[in-house]
């Protein structure tokens, strides 16, 4: 077996919170890597990307906001109270504020005169935009919901469009004048529906806009010449794929839009005025907003099996790239999309490691969700599986993302029905293709580590090992101790509603006597959204049923993002090492 490599995923630097100066000569980031975090400044003066400054942040939730002057605002991790800090040219720093708010997020202004907003949440029912200058920031208007994003709507810096959460799907666009200090209503296409204002060209009058309403997402366009409206485009309107407007370019006249085929996300450049759409050349991966469209190009968050994600960087007349140190030679396991047959048909999958169909040790790894996808990204925790020698196999089964509704579909009102079907052909599937060797070990997060404890007390004798990181134990239960917004979202895709068959109500601590498999379990004393206490009642069950033998309960001080993404060293660690042995010491 091969040696594992843990220490490298915890030294492979991994960035988020991206923001970009006007004119994109700037970006900042928050740089993680392992437990260290550090802000990050790139300037693109040159031609190509340097590192302007680094520093150590606070935590991965900070934000660092390049200013149009070359100076920068720091705001440390939300939720605490932390300063707003100006970064003078020199190196000096001034505090300019102490939010107390549960969250926050910085808007640059549109030009060097000013420096920029801060839009913080005070509440979920309330946020308050504040001005930023070089004596402090001054609350200027209090908006009845949770704000998000921010676009300028003229060049002297007084209309701001927002989007505004006021209840739990229902999202609004609306214009705030920062000079009379007032709001309204600028984007709502139905009551209850999620309108989101996404970019503006002060020049031309391009807004682009994205909604819900009457269907699934999609974007349109408007002109603000007159007529004022907005046109959605039977050619970005398909069934298979979701089109995401991420950016307008400098003249105006195009959009930057992000397609989701499958896996893998596409970028397309569309030009309203003609509708047509025209792809650009990118690496196979996944890319993201925040994005910068300048006159010398493209940048956009980035990320690929064997590539941590980075800022990629798409210019004329050449080959597109990424921050310089995160381009070299990696040891990193590539991955193939491989389709499977699933019990309506076949499914893609992403598979890691080139033998697999021979390999002794198999994963079949099961995404969180229910609505939810794996991705051709860097997964850290696939990473340390394959460096032990172990393949994985991550299908994207019925009720994945990114394969239009009729795949989307059967799960909602059904949790634990059609995916834990795919689940059981797909091991069906692998042991065809896999005679003679021992079954695959079966793994899941969060929804995914219901799937897999479903699935090992379905068909025990399919699973050589289970693994449930941050498991819930049913719809139900879910529903009855989640906080309360994770109790509406489980209700709004059914899973209150039962599923009448042979296997009956889809109850983990009613089926779990059934596993025989090893099986370790994990979960985050700071679960903020799958309480502990659901693991720990799985665990006092099984230990009931006479499992004492062949499970090992883990409980760490986490958080459940940090337990499900493979953040954690301590679960990567957990779970390899488990998986390296069978599940037995």
């Amino acid at each position: 077996m091969n040696t594992l490599r843990g220490t490298a995923t915890d030294l492979a630097p991994v960035r988020s919170n991206f923001g970009f100066a006007p004119g994109g000569r700037r970006m900042a980031c928050v740089r993680t890597r392992g437990r260290d975090t550090a802000f990050e400044v790139w300037d693109f003066d040159s031609g190509t990307a340097r590192l302007r400054h680094e520093e150590p942040s606070a935590g991965r939730a900070g934000q660092a906001q390049p200013l149009g002057d070359d100076r920068v605002l720091l705001l440390p991790k939300s939720g605490e109270r932390r300063p707003l800090t100006l970064l003078e040219r020199d190196g000096r720093r001034r505090v300019l504020h102490e939010p107390t708010a549960l969250g926050g997020y910085l808007l640059p202004g549109p030009d060097s005169s000013s420096l920029g907003l801060l839009i913080t949440h005070e509440s979920a029912a309330e946020s308050v935009v504040w001005r930023v200058g070089d004596r402090g920031a001054e609350a200027v208007v209090r908006l009845p919901g949770a704000a998000s994003g921010g676009v300028w709507l003229d060049a002297r810096r007084e209309l701001l469009a927002v989007n505004l959460t006021s209840a739990p799907g229902v999202r609004d666009g609306v214009l705030v004048d920062l000079r009379q200090r007032c709001w309204r209503t600028l984007l709502s296409l139905s009551p209850d529906s999620s309108d989101r204002v996404i970019a503006f060209h002060p020049a031309t009058g391009l807004l682009v806009v994205e909604t819900n309403a009457g269907g699934p997402e999609r974007f349109g366009w408007a002109r603000l010449d007159g007529a004022n409206t907005v046109r959605f485009p039977d050619s970005l309107r398909t069934s298979e794929h979701r089109h995401t407007a991420l950016a307008v370019d400098p003249s105006g006249n195009r959009i930057l839009v992000q397609r989701y085929s499958g896996a893998v996300s596409t970028l397309h450049v569309y030009r309203p005025d003609h509708d047509r759409l025209e792809p650009l050349a990118i690496p196979a991966g996944v890319t993201r907003g925040p994005a910068q469209w300048s006159r010398h190009g493209i940048r956009l968050p980035f990320t690929s099996p064997t590539q941590p994600t980075t800022l990629l960087t798409i210019a004329p007349r050449r080959q597109p790239s990424v921050l310089p140190g995160d381009a070299g030679p990696r040891d990193w396991a590539g991955a193939e999309l491989v389709p499977l047959n699933a019990a309506a048909g076949e499914v893609e999958a992403i598979v890691y490691g080139s033998d697999w169909a021979r390999a002794d040790r198999l994963v079949l790894a099961l995404h969180g969700g229910p609505l939810s996808s794996w991705r051709m990204e860097f997964e850290p925790l696939f990473q340390d599986l394959t460096a032990a020698g172990i393949c994985v196999v991550a299908p994207n089964y019925r009720g994945s993302t990114g394969y239009g509704r009729a795949h989307l579909d059967p799960v909602i009102g059904a949790w634990g029905g059609p995916d834990l079907d795919d689940v059981v052909a797909i091991a069906a599937d692998l042991g065809s293709k896999r005679a003679g060797l021992p079954p695959p070990m079966v793994l899941g997060v969060s929804y995914g580590a219901f799937l897999a404890l479903l699935a090992a007390s379905a068909a025990p004798h399919m699973w050589s090992a289970c693994v449930a990181l941050a498991p819930l134990l049913s719809g139900a239960r879910l529903h009855s101790a989640g906080a309360p917004w994770v109790g509406r979202r489980a209700a709004k895709l059914g899973a209150l509603e039962e599923i009448d068959d042979d296997l009956g109500t889809r109850d983990v601590l009613r089926l779990c006597p059934s596993i025989s498999a090893p099986l370790l379990l994990m979960h985050g004393t700071d679960d903020e959204v799958i309480p502990v206490e659901q693991s720990r009642a799985l665990r006092n069950r099984l230990l009931e049923s006479g499992a004492a033998d062949r499970l090992d309960y883990r409980e760490l001080p986490a958080g459940h993002h940090e337990v499900v993404t493979g953040r954690s060293g301590e679960v990567r660690d957990a779970v390899t090492r488990f998986c390296g042995s069978w599940g037995r010491a």
